[in-house]
């Protein structure tokens, strides 16, 4: 026995303006009809990491990072997904005194991502 409604797209008209074809319809039924298998999440992700810091003195200090990250999603019959995200950022460390240091950071993220669909849609 089920507690849902019997599984029709549409079992009577739909009311407003205009008509909502939607209206009365299970979710259950809409997922079944479905053609495309989609999704946002990956099934592959590569990432790299690098740090460098130049010291020239006992005082001061520049240090400079990169992330990078690659992903897909090769298991989807419609349309591919892919996304890059690069994540520069760099650090200023000085120290006028024995007691002060003070710390300066700066960073950057750059996400490009590919597919067919609307993203804010898509990515919920």
């Amino acid at each position: 026995m089920h507690a849902a409604l019997s599984p029709v797209l549409q079992p009577f008209p739909s009311p407003g303006n205009p008509p909502s074809p939607l209206f009365g319809t299970q979710y259950f039924v809409m997922y079944d009809a479905r053609q495309a298998n989609l999704s946002n999440y990956p099934t592959d992700t590569h990432q790299a990491f690098g740090t460098a810091t130049w010291s020239p003195t006992d005082r001061f200090a520049v240090t400079a990072h990169l992330r990078g990250y690659k992903k897909n999603n090769d298991k989807l019959n419609f349309a591919p997904w892919d996304e890059s995200i690069i994540s520069p950022s760099a650090e200023l460390w000085f120290a006028p005194t024995e007691r002060i240091d003070l710390m300066a950071n700066y960073a950057h993220t750059r996400r490009n991502t590919e597919t067919l669909f609307v993203m804010p849609v898509f990515d919920g």
